[in-house]
């Protein structure tokens, strides 16, 4: 239920599309995106970053840290950069 902020379906769908996907070295950039927009909306989604840290999947692990500073600086754009800031101090 989005609207009483219950996101746990939202994560799992990100994290089950990632883990699929996960099984095809050719298809890592989607992975990463999947985890990294997962880790944005949960955190509690990291254990998979370690995860696929001791494999060694750097392709996958950059282009979730590259979505999620995307995803995490997007506000900024729309807010401008004090406004924003300002909304991050007020959460």
């Amino acid at each position: 239920d989005l609207i009483h902020g219950q996101v746990n379906w939202v994560v799992a769908l990100l994290l089950t599309g990632a883990i699929v996907l996960a099984r095809d070295r050719t298809r890592e950039g989607w992975t990463g995106a999947l985890l990294g927009l997962a880790v944005v909306v949960k955190p509690t989604a990291w254990p998979l970053v370690a995860w696929w840290l001791l494999e060694r999947r750097w392709r996958l692990l950059g282009t979730a840290g590259l979505t999620s500073a995307a995803a995490l600086l997007l506000p900024g754009l729309r807010y401008g950069a004090s406004e924003y800031a300002l909304l991050l101090r007020d959460w």
